[in-house]
């Protein structure tokens, strides 16, 4: 009598899932993530299928890490502090190559452009290994092991205490430039300044802040005439108003801190427990952190494409789609090349194991998937729900219609008092998150954007329910309950 032997399919933990059809940079991300790192072996797949760029790893993977992340930082509890500190570092001297090496590409030939590249390529490996592990791999398990310890102070309102507790406590880097503008605003009518374009504090602005919407592609900008338009509508509110507004974002800080404190101090908290709330608050603006200056150099990589493609027949767009290896070996009339570009828009599994890359496409690409228990985003069957749940970002609760938004492209159909539903929000969704009655999203942890600036805007938020923009429609009824983290749906509006 034979044994037979037991086949265990490989579970995958979705991390990213968004109309992000890109190869490059994303793999980057992870050139220098190996147990050498992480402590763990890191096994992931990136996905492009049909416009979708799904991002996996396996969940075992997943799992370790996390669980070696927590043992170090409960060994050290100063690691995220020294992470970041660290991270900033790095990111001033990248961001200072790009901006000094990339004024002008088009003096620039294709010998000089592809060692800006690979440098480029080393600084985003280099980044990425010290500020994106803690809130990629360490978040989850920190937040489990808060919440059980925080279980052992008191019965009642754990979830509220956990956001009170977690929420940081210092601006986010949106919430800087909203004071900037501001003060700007306010210099402005009370000076009564006529052409503050010529303003030093105008044009540090646009410096500072040109490539907040740009993202991953572009092209948006908030560029000189954005500032304009945005500080002029600001100028036809009063003066009382606008100082308003400017106190109201350092009273929330304030009353923060001291709800906080008073937290604290009612449950009689050990300060070992303290440090791991400040830890997980540290998390939150180490990805705050990481948004900011992976999207500046996004606008950097697309000026090395653009300097790029003057010398083949590509367009800019195609260079997402190859690694360094393949845009330093491209001639000038390569039909190979356009027909690779072409079958890895269609499909391609970027497999990520240790840092090393294979990118399999087409049928290589669909029989590893097979084998490997991935279902493609094109094979996904919607699934007809009446109910959603996910994590609570920002505690409240709300009934309105719904408005999904996929990209930023699309954000001109928000309407005031919509409930926004989108894969995941950025800096650039901020001009309709204040407009939202409530804010619903597929990704993200108690750390991300959403759940950040919802709270700072008191609004409702849900998080990482996985399948919001496609289980939701636009025009559906919902009920958002962000106390239990729970979605309802009311009525469908074809129903």
């Amino acid at each position: 009598m034979h044994s037979q032997t037991k086949v265990v399919k490989k579970e995958w933990h979705t991390f990213r899932k968004r109309k992000i059809p890109t190869i490059v940079p994303f793999v980057y991300y992870f050139t220098f993530f190996n147990k050498d790192n992480l402590g763990r072996d890191f096994i992931a797949v990136h996905i492009v299928n049909n416009d979708w760029h799904h991002f996996l790893t396996l969940k075992t993977s997943f799992d370790e890490i996390g669980e070696f992340m927590l043992e170090l930082l409960l060994k050290d509890k100063n690691l995220i502090q020294k992470r970041r500190k660290d991270s900033q570092t790095i990111a001033s001297e990248w961001l200072s190559f790009c901006r000094k090496k990339l004024t002008n590409v088009n003096d620039l030939d294709k010998k000089e452009l592809m060692a800006i590249l690979k440098t480029f390529y080393d600084f985003y490996g280099k980044y990425s290994i010290i500020n994106v592990p803690p809130w990629m791999f360490l978040v989850d398990k920190l937040t489990y092991h808060l919440l059980e310890i925080l279980s052992h102070y008191t019965k009642e309102n754990i979830n509220e205490i956990f956001t009170v507790l977690t929420s940081p406590n210092k601006a986010t880097r949106i919430k800087t430039e909203e004071l900037r503008v501001l003060s700007l605003s306010i210099r402005i009518k009370e000076e009564n300044i006529t052409k503050f374009t010529k303003l030093d504090e105008f044009k540090n602005l646009v410096k500072d802040y040109f490539y907040v919407p740009f993202d991953y592609l572009g092209p948006e900008l908030w560029d000189r005439t954005y500032y304009k338009n945005k500080i002029k509508e600001l100028l036809t509110f009063s003066l009382e108003t606008l100082k308003r507004q400017k106190e109201g974002i350092f009273d929330y800080q304030k009353k923060l801190v001291e709800k906080q404190k008073d937290t604290i101090k009612k449950l009689k908290m050990s300060s070992e427990l303290v440090d791991l709330f400040e830890a997980m608050k540290e998390i939150t603006l180490l990805q705050d952190d990481k948004k900011a200056v992976t999207t500046e150099a996004h606008y950097y990589l697309q000026q090395i494409f653009k300097g790029l493609s003057r010398n083949t027949n590509l367009s800019f767009f195609n260079f997402y789609y190859l690694t360094y290896e393949e845009t330093e070996k491209l001639t000038l009339n390569s039909k190979k090349i356009s027909k690779k570009i072409k079958d890895r828009q269609k499909l391609s599994l970027s497999v990520i194991e240790n840092g090393n890359l294979k990118i399999l496409v087409s049928k290589e690409g669909k029989q590893f998937a097979g084998e490997n228990n991935l279902a493609l985003p094109s094979d996904i069957k919607e699934e007809i729900v009446n109910e959603l749940k996910g994590s609570v970002g920002s505690q409240g609760k709300a009934v309105g219609e719904v408005r999904v938004i996929e990209s930023p492209s699309v954000m001109s159909k928000f309407k005031e008092g919509e409930i926004l539903v989108a894969p995941m929000t950025s800096p650039d969704y901020v001009p309709i998150m204040t407009k939202a009655k409530a804010i619903i999203t597929n990704e993200g942890g108690i750390t991300c954007h959403a759940a950040i600036v919802s709270r700072e805007m008191g609004i409702p938020c849900i998080i990482g329910t996985e399948v919001a923009t496609s289980a939701l429609k636009d025009g559906d009824i919902v009920e958002v309950d962000a106390i239990n983290g729970i979605i309802k749906i009311i009525k469908r509006k074809n129903s």
